[in-house]
Formats: structure tokens, C-alpha cells, sequence
């Protein structure tokens, strides 16, 4: 009975271990919409004073310095850094033909606005239409591009081309004319793509930040980063200097952290039961030794004593097993929330904690049963 609890104890453990494992992989291997490598969100310290209306001068100083830098390959303003959530920066939108009742039905959908090669430096699709120029500026005439996941909310089986849009928050209420549609991505939270609308920062807003990616780490590259920035103005310098990976280290974080935990439970467990069954068959043997030597006397073959053992041994492990993963089952869903496109009865992950589990157990009774097979009649029987 003990050791059958030691066996379903370790089946629970490695199952749940398995279950957060791979929802792990699946989040370490999800396609984000965009690349993350040699990528980097950085802010430019702004002194309000010196640009009362726009901090637009700074980047028009700063933006050529950081871009003719060794190593610097793309570049583009950007106000919202990474995995910020999909509650910041956000407002109502209207399409054109919307009754203003239609229109308050809307979801808040998050805005981020950047410069003409904002989805190069991402990597980010231009799945129709164009992405922003130079020309989209404050003599511009008022643009935006809109997710897939935005397009096909407002004008679904249509061309969103052309379409206009305008922002409940924007006071002005200017529509905007929709010049692009670029692929879905998870800039704003990891499990999720969010919808956005992009504008052009310079008929918006910059309040420093700025995506780049580079041949070279940031952190070899940062000091002449300062340096560019601080010869466009003095003033100005370097926050919060991250790289993607840096940013998508806090919400894996916790999902690694819980995989390893469960993980070192379920070897624990595992090798307690290994433990528990070994003792108990080694000490079957040793008490069983004269019966064992009669039976190989009257005739029974190595093999046979062998599997015999084996059979006990795993009779044990499968009733705690079967035990195990009904309370597997069970208790499975209380990690619902911690997991991530894996169903908390995902057959691979049960399947694998049974199967490890019932190997470990096959060595662990392979060792007594071994013993048995090798008792020598005469000397058990002599030894009585």
C-alpha cells in the first residue's frame, strides 16, 4: 500500500510537470507576428522644455546619429514598448458608415505609432496595401494601418483600403484613411495577438521610444547609442535599454519557474517510489529465498522466477499508476489557468508521465528479480 502511494503520488507530479512542460515549449516556440532576435526597445530622455510643442526635433537630431552607428541595421520610433498589455494606450474606434450607437459598441483597441520603418525593424508583414513613408507627416493627410485582426472586424470579405477610420479620443475628429494591413502580432501581451491601429508618429505623438535591430548586442552597441544621442542634444540620454529577449524574460518567468518546481517534485517522488519498490521486492526475495530454490530444484527456469518478480513488482506499479491518474485527471485542472493551448487532459503529457513512471519502475524491479533468477537451489536449501 505504501509503495502503490509512492506510485500514484509521483504519476500526479510528473503529470502536472508534464502539462506545464510543455505549455512552456508552446510559449517559448510561439510565432509572435514578428522577429525577436538582435531586437531592442530603447528610450530617449526628452527635455520638455527645450520642445514645447513636439518633441519631434529631438528624433530629427538623434534619429541619423543612431542609424549611420556600426552595427545598426533598422530603426524606427515606437511609443509603446513591448508586452505592456492590451489596456494602455487604447480608445474607440469608428468606421465610416457607423451610426454613433454602433460606433460606442466598439471595443477599445490599443494604438501605437510609429515611423515609416516600424514593420521593416519588426519584421512585421505588410499583408495589403503599404506601410507608412515620409511623406505621412504632419502635412500629410491623416493615415493608419490596421491589423488583420482590425480589418476583418470592421469591414469583413471587404477591401479595408481606402476605408477611413477615426479615434473617439482624438479631439480633433479627423478621419484617418486606411493605407495598410499588416499581420497580427503579440507586441502588447505574449498569449495573445491584440488588434491594433498604427499611425504615423508624426501625426501623433513620440515621447522617446525607439525599436532597432542590430548586428552587434546592445550591450556593446549602448555606449555609442548615449553617445549619438547626447551629441544631438546633451541633455537627452538613454532609459530603459532592453532587449526583446530581456522583455519576454519577466512573463516566462513564472511558467518556467512552475515547470521547474513540479518538475523537481515529480523526479523526487519518482525516486522514492523506484526506492519504496526496489526495498520491497529485494526484501521479498531475500525472505522468499528457500521457496525460490525449491521451485528452480523441481524444475522452474531462471526466466520464468524472474518475470514472476517482474509480474509482482508491476502489478504494484500499475494499481498506483491506474490510482495516480484518475487523481491526475482530477487535479489537472486546477492548473487550467497556468497553461497555454494545452488541455489540462492532454493525452501526451499523461501518456509520458505513465511511461516514465512504469520504466523506472520496470529498472527498479528489474534488480531483485534479477537476484531471484540467479539463486542457486543447493546452497538455499542447504542454508535451511
Amino acid at each position: 500500500m505504501l509503495v502503490g502511494s509512492q506510485v500514484a503520488l509521483a504519476l500526479v507530479l510528473l503529470a502536472g510537470a508534464g502539462l506545464l512542460s510543455r505549455s512552456l515549449e508552446r510559449l517559448q516556440s510561439l510565432d509572435l507576428g514578428f522577429r525577436t532576435d538582435h531586437l531592442s526597445v530603447l528610450t530617449a530622455t526628452v527635455p520638455f522644455a527645450k520642445y514645447p510643442n513636439s518633441p519631434f526635433g529631438l528624433w530629427d537630431k538623434i534619429e541619423p546619429r543612431i542609424r549611420a552607428l556600426p552595427g545598426v541595421t533598422e530603426l524606427s520610433p515606437t511609443i509603446i514598448p513591448p508586452l505592456m498589455g492590451p489596456n494602455f494606450w487604447t480608445s474607440v474606434w469608428q468606421a465610416e458608415g457607423e451610426t454613433p450607437d454602433e460606433a460606442a459598441r466598439n471595443p477599445m483597441t490599443p494604438i501605437d505609432a510609429v515611423g515609416s520603418e516600424y514593420f521593416q525593424t519588426l519584421g512585421v508583414p505588410v499583408l495589403r496595401g503599404r506601410a507608412f513613408t515620409g511623406t505621412d507627416d504632419e502635412r500629410g493627410q491623416p493615415v493608419a494601418i490596421v491589423s488583420a485582426a482590425i480589418a476583418r472586424r470592421y469591414w469583413p470579405g471587404q477591401d479595408p483600403i481606402g476605408k477611413r477610420i477615426r479615434s473617439a479620443a482624438d479631439v480633433a475628429k479627423q478621419w484617418r484613411t486606411v493605407v495598410g494591413v499588416v499581420g497580427d502580432t503579440h507586441w502588447r501581451t505574449l498569449r495573445e495577438a491584440t488588434p491594433m491601429v498604427y499611425v504615423p508618429y508624426r501625426q501623433y505623438i513620440w515621447q522617446g521610444g525607439f525599436a532597432l535591430r542590430s548586428a552587434t548586442s546592445l550591450t556593446a552597441l549602448l555606449p555609442a547609442i548615449r553617445g549619438a544621442i547626447r551629441e544631438g542634444d546633451p541633455d537627452a540620454d538613454v532609459w530603459m535599454p532592453k532587449t526583446m529577449d530581456d522583455y519576454m524574460a519577466k512573463p516566462l518567468a513564472q511558467p518556467r519557474m512552475s515547470a521547474l518546481l513540479l518538475s523537481t517534485f515529480g523526479l523526487v517522488a519518482l525516486s522514492l517510489a523506484a526506492i519504496g519498490l526496489y526495498g520491497i521486492m529485494a526484501t521479498a526475495v531475500r525472505e522468499q529465498t528457500r521457496d525460490i530454490g525449491v521451485r528452480m530444484a523441481l524444475g522452474a527456469t531462471p526466466s520464468r522466477v524472474r518475470g514472476e518478480v517482474l509480474r509482482r513488482a508491476m502489478a504494484v506499479s500499475l494499481c498506483g499508476a491506474a490510482v495516480g491518474l484518475a487523481v491526475a485527471l482530477a487535479a489537472s485542472r486546477v492548473l487550467t489557468s497556468l497553461l497555454f493551448q494545452v488541455s489540462p487532459t492532454d493525452p501526451v503529457a499523461l501518456a509520458s508521465a505513465c511511461a516514465a513512471l512504469l520504466a523506472v519502475a520496470l529498472i527498479a524491479a528489474y534488480l531483485p528479480a534479477r537476484h531471484a533468477s540467479r539463486v542457486d537451489p543447493a546452497r538455499a536449501l542447504q542454508g535451511e
